[in-house]
């Protein structure tokens, strides 16, 4: 059976990043690219950014925290196979904290590129946990709006005297809100609501 091609879905100041089929990174290929381009020297490669303590307590938190309902390893070394496939592989954290051990615009470039990539993958594409944390955002996104609108109705109650004009500006917030919504029903009740008589004012003969 011949070992799978390697991934390469990331593209890191230029190089593509291979990945495994655990969605982990390569770090050597980030390690190679940084000292091409000046950012690295030879001494920082991967396995002695996993040995210090500082990356320890960051791969425990990822896993107690990120990657808990998850059977993929926070980090993997692997062995076997074609060159292509060896090394020291990462969670894409792993690899963010990675890149900022090394310079600042590999941080940076990392950090732009996965954003990318984690933008364009559909949720047949995510694993359990990433597909958690993209509803978790999802969810957070509409109660904000709710909230949004909340806000617009209690303002316009608030800061607009006139009835008609509350109730035009709410159906406003609302229709604005919510695509589709019909304001017809309550612009006729807005309309058709009887305005007050206005008081009148009794006036007293002039005295002499």
């Amino acid at each position: 059976m011949k070992p799978d091609k390697p991934k390469t879905e990331l593209v890191v100041l230029g190089a593509q990043i291979t990945t495994n089929d655990a969605n982990l990174y390569r770090l050597k290929d980030l390690h190679k690219i940084a000292v091409e381009r000046g950012f690295a020297t030879k001494h920082d490669d991967p396995y002695s950014f996993l040995r210090q303590k500082e990356t320890k307590r960051l791969i425990a938190s990822i896993e107690s925290k990120v990657t808990v309902n998850s059977r993929s390893p926070v980090v993997q070394s692997v062995t076997t196979g074609p060159n292509s496939m060896r090394g020291a592989y990462g969670h894409r954290y792993v690899l963010l904290a990675y890149a900022a051990s090394l310079h600042g615009d590999v941080y940076l470039d990392a950090m732009v590129a996965l954003d990318f990539a984690y933008s364009q993958n559909s949720d047949e594409q995510l694993s359990a946990s990433q597909k958690a944390l993209r509803a978790e955002k999802r969810l957070n996104d509409e109660v904000s709006d709710v909230s949004r609108c909340a806000s617009k109705l209690a303002r316009s109650k608030t800061t607009v005297p006139p009835l008609r004009s509350a109730v035009i500006e709410a159906v406003a917030g609302l229709q604005a809100c919510f695509p589709g919504f019909d304001p017809a029903p309550m612009f006729e009740a807005a309309k058709s609501k009887p305005k007050p008589k206005p008081k009148r004012v009794r006036k007293w003969p002039a005295q002499n």
